[in-house]
This record gives structure tokens, C-alpha cells and sequence, in this order.
């Protein structure tokens, strides 16, 4: 409950509203991306004080629960007084352009509880005016945890990228020097010893996807900048680059512009392609389509195959990180491609599955939403 007796009266039209206005923000500030999915939920932290003098007139009890003060501690004390800011100076250039502009909107700053643990704070606020006062009203949202987790992840992508050259180094050697080999003593080698050098090859060209793979599971986690994307063209700069000379690749007219990560559809669409073009039986055709929702505001898109199907047994398995299902000498994939769409989808709150008939080929479905 909040302390009647210390907030200044009339702040709204009358103290009762101003108490209830606490109430109600005291529950949840819910964070969401461009697609309306909450990334999280966090009890907001507010303050109300006088301009003039700067002091605090009221907070609510998300405020004293995560700073760990007592109201009679806050109320007529300045933040300077509590110690609210090792950032000071940046504090009294946020307080000042509220002043002169009335309004602020997302700023971080780190904040000292009174235990002295700093927070990683964001930062909104507004001045109101009441019986020829003028208060401000601050916001603060904690993002102590999603800053910590951040830069935990940054640490670990900078070590992958380090490793990953470390590690693709002595590989491309590795594939070099079997070229090299087999080119000098290829009229000298029998069958035996040619397959091994090509199995060594084909090994280490492996691996260094298989490094590929894990670092760019480190970037899935990124917020990707939702915008409109046309899917043909898309698919065209993919085709272009890896698979015009392997299957012939058909794309349903009148494709409906999506709304998503551009990099991110870029992952998802090169690694449903590649799949349709590698395990497919000739003549290699490949159908791109897609379904609209009941509603009409998102759709089902497809990527069809003609190739010999998957085994009921296998259809979740496949979605697995590093399954593969083949043993084809041919193929130097690491089984990441599918567990990527799976990742990326899912994370923005999407779903993927495929339907298949053993000997009539596969289906691939994933949900977007449309742009309006």
C-alpha cells in the first residue's frame, strides 16, 4: 500500500486518482518487438518530484522493493542525497533537458540501489503541472539481466570468431596440401590411397563448415530489424549464387510481401533450398509457394521437392542440431541448417514443419506475417 501521508495532494484531480495511476503501473511494463511478440516483462520503477528543488514527492513500491529503500527514506530527498547515480554528470544533463523540453524517452543510466549494487536502468520521463507546480514523473524499466546476458553472449561470439579463424587456418591447409598430393602423384597412387586423400579432403572442408555453423549459432539469439521483404527476390539472389545449376526453382506468382529479419529469411530460405536441391531425384525441381491464413494476415510458406521423401520416424529428428539423416559420400553438410530455421523462427514466435510421402518428395512449411 502506498503511504498517504507523504505524496503532495492534488497532484491529479485528486489523490485518490494519483494513487490509483501508481497501482496500475505498478504491475508490468511488457517489452515487445516490431511484431507484437513480448521479448519480456518487467515491473516498472516510478517516481514523482518537484522541479524546484528536485526532491521526490512519491514512488511506487516496484521503486523501493528493487532499490531496497523505505518509503520515509525516499520521500523529500533528493537522488543526489541517495545516491541513486554514479553517473552524475549524465543524470544532470537528462534532468535538465526534461526540464527545458518536458519530456525524455529512453535513456540508460546506471542506477545504485542501497545495498550498492548497480543496475543498468532505461530511462523515460515527462513534467506535469498541477496548482502552478511542476512535478516530473519518472520511468525506469531494469534491464540489469538483458545487459549482463548481452555482453556475456558478445564475450562468447568475439572467442568463436577468434577460435573459428584459429581453427579454419589449419584446415584449409589440410585441403591444400591433399590437392597438392594427389596432383603430384596421381599416376602413382592406387584406388585405396586416392579415396583416402579425397576422404581427407572432403573431411577437413567438413570442418570448416562445421566451424561456420557454430558461430553463426551465436548470432540467432540477435533482434533482427523487422521490414517488408519480397521473397521472390530473395530466392533469386540465393538461386543466383549456389543453385540455378543444380534445380530448377519455380516461385508461385503474386507472392505476398513478408515482414521479417532480412538476414535472418535469408538464412532460412538458403538452407530449405539447399536441402530441396540436394536430396532430390532428377529432373531436380524445386516449387516455392505459399498459403494464406483464415485471416488473411499472415501466410504458410512452402519449399517443395520432388526427391525421395523422409521416413515418419525422422521428421522431428531432423530439426535436431548436427542430425543428419544421409550417409552420402557426396554430402559435407553438418545437419545445423534446419536446426538454424527451427531457432530463428521459434524465436520470433513462429512455427516450421514439413510433410512427406516416402518416394514423392518433401514439403517444408514456415509461418510469416504479411505486410499491410
Amino acid at each position: 500500500m502506498i503511504d498517504k501521508s507523504k505524496p503532495e495532494q492534488g497532484l491529479f484531480s485528486s489523490e485518490e486518482n494519483f494513487c490509483s495511476f501508481f497501482k496500475a503501473v505498478d504491475d508490468m511494463i511488457f517489452v515487445s518487438d516490431e511484431m507484437g511478440n513480448i521479448l519480456f516483462t518487467n515491473p516498472a520503477l516510478m517516481a514523482v518530484g518537484r522541479v524546484s528543488d528536485r526532491k521526490f514527492t512519491d514512488v511506487n513500491e516496484a521503486f523501493l522493493n528493487k532499490l531496497g529503500f523505505r518509503r520515509d527514506e525516499v520521500i523529500g530527498k533528493t537522488s543526489r542525497e541517495l545516491g541513486l547515480f554514479p553517473e552524475q554528470g549524465k543524470q544532470e544533463e537528462i534532468a535538465h533537458e526534461l526540464e527545458e523540453t518536458g519530456e525524455i524517452g529512453e535513456y540508460t543510466l546506471k542506477v545504485r540501489t542501497k545495498s550498492g549494487e548497480l543496475l543498468d536502468g532505461l530511462f523515460s520521463g515527462t513534467l506535469i503541472e498541477s496548482q502552478g507546480k511542476r512535478y516530473f514523473l519518472t520511468t525506469m524499466i531494469d534491464l540489469t539481466l538483458q545487459v549482463r546476458a548481452q555482453k556475456k553472449l558478445d564475450q562468447q561470439r568475439e572467442l568463436l570468431q577468434v577460435l573459428s579463424h584459429d581453427l579454419k587456418e589449419p584446415l584449409r591447409a589440410i585441403g591444400s596440401y591433399s590437392d597438392l598430393i594427389y596432383l603430384k602423384n596421381r599416376d602413382k597412387l592406387d584406388d585405396s590411397s586416392e579415396k583416402r586423400l579425397h576422404s581427407l579432403k572432403k573431411t577437413a572442408r567438413g570442418m570448416q563448415k562445421l566451424v561456420d555453423d557454430l558461430v553463426t549459432i551465436t548470432s540467432l539469439g540477435e533482434v533482427a530489424s523487422h521490414k517488408p521483404l519480397e521473397i521472390p527476390k530473395l530466392v533469386d539472389e540465393i538461386a543466383q549464387q549456389f543453385y540455378a545449376q543444380y534445380a530448377e526453382i519455380s516461385v508461385q506468382e503474386d507472392f505476398p510481401t513478408v515482414i521479417f529479419g532480412e538476414s535472418q529469411l535469408k538464412i532460412i530460405l538458403k538452407n530449405l533450398l539447399e536441402n530441396a536441391t540436394k536430396y532430390n531425384d532428377p529432373p531436380r525441381k524445386v516449387r516455392l509457394g505459399y498459403q494464406e491464413s483464415p485471416k488473411k494476415d499472415s501466410v504458410a510458406i512452402f519449399v517443395k521437392d520432388n526427391g525421395y521423401g523422409i521416413p515418419e520416424k525422422y521428421r522431428q529428428k531432423i530439426f535436431n542440431m548436427f542430425e543428419r539423416l544421409d550417409n552420402h559420400d557426396d554430402s559435407d553438410g553438418t545437419g545445423s541448417g534446419l536446426s538454424f530455421c527451427k531457432r530463428i523462427l521459434e524465436a520470433n514466435g513462429f512455427k516450421i514443419w514439413l510433410e512427406s510421402k516416402e518416394g514423392q518428395g518433401s514439403t517444408f512449411y514456415f509461418t510469416l506475417k504479411k505486410s499491410h
